[in-house]
């Protein structure tokens, strides 16, 4: 297994084999997911912080099979996320997209990413701070938009009420012009 986990290293290190291993891991049902995901285990910081190797760990993430196994790979990244901000932020991006397409460890992600950018934490630069307040507007976006969603509803429901009873009662009229197009109009009788 050490032999495996050195040359899966030397592939995620190499440009090429960054590419070959990001199409493996893409690839991959669950089953080899762990096995790739067990190579990374407790290495999966440095991975990201390399140059060819973060794109490896973003297609980890991104291909992450269950909330189990984002959580664990949140809590490994947790106390990097600020040099990833920084230099790595397609990392930090595929950790917020893995959260919401599982819509799992969202509130995790938020709350280190919050004390990643807070002064004196690992990024206190101005572009972190404003990634932390566009997270943020997305979020309450997000909210607004479901709380619409629910309103909208109702009215959905009474428009599509009154297309069937507008689709029936334009049946009925075509009803009527093909029994009255069979019979003589009375305009036509008196020509």
């Amino acid at each position: 297994m050490a032999a495996a986990a050195a040359h899966v290293w030397s592939l995620a290190e190499d440009r090429v084999g960054s590419h070959l291993l990001q199409a493996v891991v893409r690839a991959a049902d669950a089953r080899w997911w762990a096995r790739l995901r067990g190579v990374t285990d407790g290495h999966l910081a440095a991975l990201a912080a390399h140059a060819q190797g973060n794109f490896v760990a973003q297609e980890l993430i991104a291909t992450t099979p269950g909330d189990e196994a984002l959580g664990a790979i949140l809590q490994e990244l947790k106390s990097s996320l600020g040099s990833l901000l920084g230099d790595r932020g397609g990392v930090v991006w595929r950790l917020a997209q893995a959260c919401a397409r599982l819509r799992s460890s969202g509130a995790q992600l938020m709350k280190a990413l919050r004390s990643a950018v807070a002064p004196g934490g690992a990024a206190e630069d101005a572009l972190a701070r404003a990634l932390l307040v566009v997270l943020e507007v997305c979020d309450h976006l997000d909210e607004d938009a479901r709380a619409l969603r629910r309103r909208r509803r109702p009215r959905r429901r009474r428009r599509l009420r009154r297309r069937r009873l507008l689709l029936h009662e334009g049946d009925h009229l075509a009803q009527r012009r093909r029994v009255v197009g069979a019979h003589p109009r009375a305009s036509d009788a008196e020509e």
